[in-house]
């Protein structure tokens, strides 16, 4: 897969572990408007997952992948946060956010660190924070110099559920929506099969007009986000990391460029999020 420079995985969100107790669609070409949005809830305080000072032991794995020994800590959210914080080590140390159920979604937020801070953006879900530690190394102690901590601070917007949807010959799946004044880090993500070759990106007002005039001919790699494929893949296909482009208005579009149908599934909802002004 191929993609513009300003296009960084990001990492998918969740609500709290103290909270825990807890289509076939057939449409090409279509515009899909935001259906959903949540406010940000800047009233209410952070949930603290790890406090600061807090401490805990990581050890070696016996056998077996590398979450089933270690220190984890579950989570869920159904909105969209920020999730930061701080902790050093004495001995390197792995730190991961993993989405439960969708095996590929995985933030790593370090790889054999003594020390890390920590700011991603979560979309609604369950989550596992983990972490371990790398074969030459036999155990750890991490402690906790800023809390890990999960913060309203974002405005969330469903532009996609989960489910299916067929694209015929040369058609495109369209979303569109309004990035305010003053907004910062927008991000967007969904975990996707594609069965064929693809174009995704994002335009502005102008760029969406001349992609509507001839789709054939338009220019993807004029775009501030994009990226584009010869054949399926699986993964996270529409995906920023806390990038600004402007407020406007604005259409995300996955094209089918190829003389077959392609099938193109939504494994986790399509959401878009920002950092009001």
């Amino acid at each position: 897969m191929r993609q513009n420079p300003s296009v960084a995985l990001v990492l998918t969100a969740a609500a709290v572990a103290v909270l825990m107790v807890v289509l076939f669609v057939l449409l090409s070409p279509s515009s899909h408007p935001a259906v959903s949005s949540n406010p940000p809830k800047s009233a209410i305080p952070p949930v603290v997952l790890l406090p600061t000072n807090s401490s805990f032991s990581v050890l070696q794995p016996l056998s077996g992948p590398f979450w089933s020994q270690g220190a984890r800590f579950p989570f869920t959210i159904n909105e969209s946060v920020t999730l930061d914080g701080s902790w050093n080590a004495t001995e390197p140390t792995d730190a991961v956010v993993i989405a439960q159920n969708v095996s590929w979604t995985c933030h790593y937020m370090s790889c054999g660190q003594r020390t890390q801070t920590f700011n991603l953006t979560l979309f609604p879900g369950s989550y596992d924070l983990f972490f371990t530690l790398d074969p030459w190394v036999n155990n750890t102690t991490v402690t906790i110099t800023q809390p890990v901590e999960i913060l309203f601070d974002r405005v969330a917007v469903l532009l996609q559920p989960s489910g299916s949807s067929v694209i015929g010959p040369m058609r495109y799946l369209s979303w569109n929506f309004s990035i305010p004044p003053s907004s910062s880090r927008v991000d967007f993500y969904s975990d996707n099969n594609v069965s064929t070759g693809f174009y995704v990106g994002l335009m502005n007002e102008a760029q969406w007009e001349s992609f509507k005039e001839n789709q054939s001919a338009f220019n993807w790699s004029t775009l501030s986000w994009g990226m584009w494929s010869n054949g399926g893949e699986t993964g996270p296909l529409f995906f920023t990391s806390g990038q600004s482009f402007g407020a406007g208005e604005y259409t995300l579009v996955f094209y089918n460029p190829n003389p077959y149908r392609s099938v193109l599934q939504f494994l986790t909802p399509l959401y878009l999020a920002y950092t009001p002004g």
